[in-house]
């Protein structure tokens, strides 16, 4: 997702300076509403990417009659209805469009080939909108948009996708070998049911391209009858439980400049219940991701908001430090703890690098020609308040930053960091304890090998074969285009037709401060316009799997997001289609976690895109089980963070084949989209737990529990002589009934 030049250049002294004076009188939050506020009303609004659409269609309505020829008068059209279709107002694209088209159709009229194309397939796309408005929104049910679509998922009306075949129908027989066109065509035809018997041999995508390679069983989309399907664009998601009852709740953002944060309790029936008012959250909007912690150590887990990415020299946004006050409610502390910035970014990540029992934080911001926003680590004080200490540590970096993960890749006790930079190589910094007690961070990225891909976006540390080091996963951002060109990369790729594109690398350590490059063995490199994404154990099998949601901005660029099943630490296997993981609309944050305390693992993905009349339901894919064991960590530092952020768990196991042991690092997971912290561990046919074994991020101590009983809760206080058994309210999350229509939108 792309967004650069696209919103707002407001000051720092315009936002900031009004509202000083409020300081003495209103909360942290009302001031924080207000500065976002005053953002968005002094908005530009050719610069607008969410409000303002009205403005900018009087705009192009008055260039068009002051254009000063036809051609002139075609081409602000063209613009008019791209305007119109990316605000959601498509049957007035289609006017638009269709009227340049009949334009075209008239004899006498000698049409710009590429130009005439390019009108035929924006009809073709806004007829698939139209087909998606009519049938998946608004008659929304559990097999909406998943690829292949078949069952439910086939639309009720039928214009839209007929249309849309109609002029895909056209554009190919001009040009015949447009994988953009072919698979768009394709698609039209899932959506009537027609595919693949009446698609043409010469233009049929193969049903095989579809199969998985292991039968994962299907997760069933249950956020309609859970009550948290909310009608949204991009977004970032934290699933937690903010309130100590025992239950995973998810707060969910929307990037959109004036699009309401949102907080959904966990009710313990199966549905959940939104109280993002009754949190104290109102007027917090925007903020393309989330993250969490409890960086004050009083036992209530707070959330991070990140704002302002993609924009370059229009993103000056603040993030927003929302404290949890325990009674559900939350505080936005962002000026009060030190954090207030005005920088783009969308990633960010916490640890507790200096080892001193307070969790810091390092935020990725974006930089660009004309336009530098250098990292910053804010070391905790522990009083409330962060310092920038990124200069002194040598991680003042200035690059365009996409994902951020802390991971101990050398096993010396110290959270290392990686940084994922779209368009430039990745970074690999060491953390050096050095002298008087400084932490310096030294570039280790050509030693370690780990600089590739280039075009990279989420990214995360990982045990995924299960030896005791950290591995390193950075996934791809293959293409990127407003126009559809990426869909080319996907499809050949699907075909397997030779493409040029950035692959998902998969990096295996080595032990030893370098990594060896094992993508292709591990079968993951497949070509993919990844954006969320985290892992996960799908079926408790004690082996990470991992979830990409996948996109651009391109109304048109409706490709899978894909599943992968770590196939015992050897390879990965594509489950997309058979657990029901193949959604077309744009992914965005992705989370794992036991939604429902039946130990084992459900996922939450915020879905839809950038512009504002791209938007879809959020999905909550329910785990169908496995029959696997399993083991719940609730951890709780003391003189370690509270969170626990950053402890290094192994259980051993005994197995009918002999003893063996699986690893975790406490965190939330990926880049993008944010985990619960309680650790869910599967267990595989594990006879019985050995032992667990938890290593303490501050005092690099190790406590060990033997004789542990599996398949149940436990809270792990450090220091503690024992586990505590937790009660888990068990329960089914509410069954999808049927269509679902007109869900909740902002």
């Amino acid at each position: 997702m792309k967004y650069t030049g696209t919103l707002i250049a407001v000051t720092l002294a315009a936002t900031a300076t009004p509202l000083a004076a409020q300081s003495d009188v209103a909360s942290g939050t009302q001031r924080m509403a207000e500065r976002l506020r005053l953002i968005v009303q002094r908005t530009d609004p050719q610069r607008s990417i969410t409000t303002h659409s009205r403005e900018r269609v009087a705009s192009i309505r008055q260039q068009i009659a002051q254009a000063e020829n036809f051609e002139q008068q075609l081409v602000l059209r063209m613009q008019l209805g791209h305007e119109l279709l990316v605000e959601g107002k498509t049957e007035d694209a289609l006017k638009e469009f269709g009227a340049i088209q009949a334009v075209f159709d008239r004899p006498e009229v000698q049409a710009n080939q590429l130009f005439a194309q390019r009108i035929r397939e924006l009809l073709g796309v806004s007829y698939l909108r139209l087909a998606e408005q009519e049938n998946c929104i608004a008659h929304h049910n559990t097999d909406s948009c998943l690829i292949p679509i078949r069952g439910a998922g086939i639309h009720r009306f039928k214009r839209g996708s007929a249309l849309a075949i109609e002029e895909f129908t056209k554009a190919l027989r001009d040009d015949p070998q447009n994988l953009r066109y072919r698979w768009l065509f394709n698609l039209a035809h899932m959506t009537l049911g027609s595919y693949p018997d009446e698609v043409p041999h010469a233009w049929l995508i193969p049903p095989r391209v579809f199969d998985s390679d292991y039968d994962i069983k299907r997760f069933v989309d249950v956020a309609a009858s859970a009550g948290v399907a909310p009608i949204s664009l991009a977004g970032g998601v934290v699933m937690e439980d903010f309130d100590g009852d025992g239950l995973l709740d998810l707060m969910v953002s929307d990037w959109g400049t004036d699009r309401q944060l949102r907080f959904y309790h966990n009710s313990g029936d199966g549905t959940f219940a939104e109280r993002t008012m009754q949190a104290g959250l109102g007027g917090l909007v925007g903020g393309l991701n989330l993250c969490q912690a409890d960086y004050n150590n009083d036992g209530h887990v707070d959330v991070l908001v990140l704002r302002g990415a993609w924009l370059g020299k229009h993103g000056r946004y603040p993030n927003s430090l929302l404290r949890n006050n325990g009674d559900g409610t939350f505080e936005d502390v962002t000026e009060q703890s030190g954090l207030l910035s005005f920088a783009p970014t969308q990633t960010a990540a916490w640890a507790d690098y200096n080892r001193d029992g307070w969790i810091d934080l390092f935020v990725g911001n974006e930089s660009a020609p004309g336009a530098v926003h250098r990292c910053k680590l804010y070391r905790n004080k522990g009083d409330g308040t962060f310092v920038d200490v990124a200069p002194a540590a040598g991680l003042d970096h200035a690059g365009f930053v996409k994902g951020v993960a802390w991971g101990d890749y050398n096993n010396d006790g110290l959270p290392d960091l990686y940084l994922s930079r779209f368009g430039q190589s990745n970074i690999l910094y060491r953390n050096d304890h050095g002298p008087g007690g400084d932490h310096k961070f030294t570039d280790v990225t050509a030693q370690a090998a780990v600089a590739e891909p280039r075009r990279s976006f989420p990214t995360w540390f990982w045990d995924y074969d299960n030896d005791g080091w950290e591995d390193l996963l950075v996934a791809p951002f293959a293409g990127f285009s407003f126009n559809g060109e990426s869909i080319e990369i996907v499809v050949a790729d699907y075909l397997g037709i030779p493409v040029q594109a950035s692959r998902t690398r998969l990096y295996r350590n080595n032990h030893d401060g370098t990594f060896s490059d094992v993508t292709t063995k591990a079968r993951l490199g497949a070509a993919m316009l990844a954006m969320g994404a985290n892992f996960g154990d799908l079926d408790n099998d004690g082996f990470l799997d991992c979830y990409f949601g996948t996109g651009d901005p391109y109304l048109g660029t409706l490709v899978p997001n894909r599943m992968f099943r770590n196939a015992a630490g050897r390879y990965f296997q594509n489950v997309t289609t058979s657990g029901g993981f193949g959604h077309i609309q744009k992914g965005h944050g992705i989370a794992f976690g036991d939604i429902d305390n039946d130990g084992d693992q459900d996922i939450y993905a915020v879905m839809g895109g950038s512009h504002s009349g791209d938007v879809f339901q959020n999905a909550l894919f329910e785990n169908p089980g496995h029959g696997n064991h399993w083991i719940t960590l609730r951890l709780e530092g003391t003189r370690s963070n509270r969170s626990a952020i950053g402890a290094r768990i192994k259980v051993s196991v005994d197995t009918a084949t002999g003893p063996r042991d699986i690893h975790v690092t406490l965190g939330s997971g990926g880049s993008f989209g944010a985990s619960s912290l309680q650790q869910e561990i599967g267990l595989g046919d594990a006879r019985s737990i050995i032992a667990i074994h938890i290593n303490w991020p501050a005092a690099g101590s190790t406590q060990t529990f033997a004789n542990v009983e599996m398949d149940q809760v436990l809270k792990i206080r450090e220091g503690a002589a024992a586990p505590v058994v937790q009660p888990a309210k068990r329960f089914k999350l509410a069954p999808p009934t049927g269509q679902h229509q007109h869900p909740t939108s902002h």
